[in-house]
């Protein structure tokens, strides 16, 4: 057979000749047709957690309960090992499995999840959706979105990146009333910072703690309010969790108000937001056509109105006003495309990196050295290390690159393991292979350049739960190799994910640096091989 990277005829001939196996895990067995681990969001928990999605056969749904404890044990042999499992594991996995199968055996799929608490009886349980939740569940959660999972910077930067691009595409109008705006709970939260004058960087100025003039510049970015330069044409800063998503024991500084472009707030006589009858709403602009409207209106740019989002705004219905930006920036589309929006925090506690919420460094353009500078001081203060991404801004407001290409008008987080100053470890705990490769070099085939891998036999059955383990692996050895990291297009994992399921008894799989980040599906649209 031949290799994946030869051409698209022979891959397809291969992919075809597997449709056939498409639905079978060929590691479960009697009870079980497939299980997979997915991230999913909990609300009780605040943030998204590891879920292990089971689908039971026939014989899995028709089961009496002397099999439960045989049909457990088979997913237990093909599972405990993952390390989302041992990393969460309080030892009721068993308790929720049978709880779905005795009262849920209908349903597609079964959801469990390693974090949960035990319950005195399946009554209990049973009263709970199969799913209980205790604070001890909750604290723990937090303690790992800290960074506490693993000592691995490449899995929790890589993790990291997969968050942020996940909560960009997020487009809720609020985040479950009309008095919670998206920001608490979607999107980036994202403040550039010269280090020439704010030193360290996730302090505030001097100016936003004046009397009067209270307030910290941020801008909010998702593909609903995306723009293509950051504030001041600036190069590097930081990121903050969202409230709602931020670990335990973190300071949550409000969001005051919120304006659809660059707000000018050193125009601004009222200090960065405007008094109630000088707001938005005090000016009777409730949407995005009326803001736009004012905007346009002559010499309001230097004077446009801001809309109030704080958790006392006058009209109680903070989340309305705040998709009223949304709409103003989609009606401005390419005009003013160039232009930032602008959220103003209230001013946190200084000199306190423990309690800042602060969940990335990142750089855009030329700006990796001055993220490698913050990322340091930062691990030199608090002893912990804030990955750094690298994002990738919109060129333009609407798409214009054909399916299968990288759309430009989209912004991306990526994670580099050579833009990092420091780097800890090298994969999760108790990964499932001892290695994922038996060798991998680079080769030179005409003008490309590709890591030749050749997998180890575990790694050779790489699944979603171990795909961020493997990947660690090749970073950890080549990841700084100038052939990686002099024309990286960030699309590494998207082929690595890619061979390992349509390529699996390939003898090596060949990957180039240089290809781009694209989806699962258009990489495999792509043979693998997007350009």
């Amino acid at each position: 057979m031949k290799k994946i990277t030869t051409g698209f005829l022979s891959v397809t001939a291969w992919i075809l000749s597997c449709t056939a196996l498409s639905g079978v895990n060929a590691q479960e067995g009697i009870y079980i047709d497939s299980a997979t681990w997915a991230l999913r969001d909990s609300p009780r928990a605040k943030q998204p957690t590891w879920t292990l999605s089971i689908v039971p056969t026939a014989k899995g749904r028709s089961m009496g309960e002397q099999e439960f404890a045989q049909a457990f044990e088979e997913l237990s042999r093909n599972h405990s090992q993952d390390w989302q499992w041992r990393v969460y594991d309080r030892g009721v996995m068993q308790q929720q499995f049978e709880c779905h199968a005795r009262y849920t055996k209908e349903k597609y799929d079964w959801n469990i999840e390693p974090f949960r608490p035990s319950v005195p009886d399946q009554a209990q349980l049973w009263a709970e959706g199969c799913n209980p939740i205790d604070q001890q569940s909750i604290d723990r959660l937090n303690q790992i979105a800290a960074g506490d999972e693993s000592g691995s910077t490449l899995l929790v930067g890589m993790r990291l990146a997969e968050n942020l691009t996940k909560r960009y595409y997020d487009t809720r109008d609020n985040c479950g009333t009309s008095n919670r705006p998206a920001f608490l709970c979607s999107g980036i939260i994202m403040r550039v910072v010269d280090r020439a004058k704010v030193n360290p960087v996730w302090n505030t100025s001097r100016t936003s703690q004046k009397e009067g003039h209270k307030g910290v510049s941020f801008s909010y970015m998702r593909t609903d309010t995306k723009f293509a330069a950051l504030a001041w044409h600036n190069n590097s800063g930081i990121i903050f969790f969202p409230k709602l998503s931020a670990p335990a024991g973190k300071s949550n500084p409000e969001v005051l108000c919120a304006f659809p472009v660059d707000a000018y707030g050193w125009h601004r006589t009222d200090g960065p937001c405007d008094k109630p009858e000088n707001s938005c709403r005090g000016k009777g602009i409730t949407t995005g056509a009326q803001w736009l409207a004012h905007f346009r209106s002559p010499g309001a740019q230097h004077e446009k109105c801001g809309f109030d989002v704080s958790k006392n705004a006058k009209d109680n219905n903070p989340a309305a006003d705040f998709m009223a930006i949304r709409d103003a920036m989609k009606l401005l589309g390419n005009d003013l495309f160039d232009q930032w929006n602008e959220l103003v925090l209230y001013p946190w506690q200084q000199n306190t990196p423990e309690t800042v919420p602060l969940e990335a460094f990142f750089y855009s353009g030329q700006g990796v050295e001055e993220a490698r500078k913050n990322q340091t001081d930062f691990y030199n203060q608090a002893g912990r290390v804030i990955p750094i991404v690298r994002i990738t801004l919109p060129a333009s407001f609407d798409r214009r690159d054909p399916p299968g290409k990288v759309d430009k008008s989209e912004a991306r987080f990526d994670f580099f393991a050579v833009d990092q100053a420091i780097i800890r470890g090298t994969a999760a705990p108790s990964a499932r292979c001892a290695n994922y490769f038996d060798s991998a070099n680079w080769i030179t085939r005409g003008t490309m350049v590709s890591l030749s891998v050749v997998p180890s036999a575990c790694g050779r059955y790489v699944g979603d739960a171990d795909l961020d383990n493997a990947i660690a692996e090749l970073m950890h050895k080549h990841g700084l190799d100038s052939q990686w990291t002099t024309n990286d297009g960030g699309g590494m994992r998207a082929q690595l994910e890619c061979v390992s399921r349509y390529a699996r008894d390939f003898a090596q799989w060949n990957l180039e640096a240089f290809r781009p980040k694209l989806s699962s599906e258009e990489t495999r649209l792509a043979s693998c091989n997007p350009s």
